[in-house]
């Protein structure tokens, strides 16, 4: 099992419920527009997913639960946002994104 799993386990037994339940309870918990799939194949697993409409987390729970499941981006991620205004803006203003002067800029006389 993977840490996000062995996380939402052990949160599970905590609230005396299931996984389902509290994969579930997070789910709809989370800002936006989130429509979890029930995919059950027995009446079991349907009643283990209902329950999840029974849970409540904390805010310890959901930020535990967000942290682990996290994803880690490879490259080219870190080429988005603040890197990326850095790099392709060199300290201007783009729809109001704030960018700074890419450092060897700085050092150098030549400008464009």
């Amino acid at each position: 099992m993977s840490d996000a799993g062995d996380t939402v386990a052990a949160i599970a037994d905590e609230l005396g419920t299931t996984s389902a339940a509290v994969s579930l309870a997070w789910l709809r918990a989370r800002e936006g527009t989130v429509v979890p799939i029930v995919g059950a194949r027995r009446v079991e697993h349907l009643v283990d997913n209902v329950a999840g409409l029974e849970v409540t987390l904390t805010l310890e729970h959901l930020h535990t639960l967000d942290e682990v499941s996290a994803p880690t981006l490879n490259y080219p991620a870190p080429m988005h946002g603040e890197l990326r205004a850095m790099l392709q803006f060199a300290g201007t203003t783009v729809d109001g994104e704030r960018s700074t002067v890419y450092p060897p800029l700085l050092q150098s006389a030549v400008r464009y």
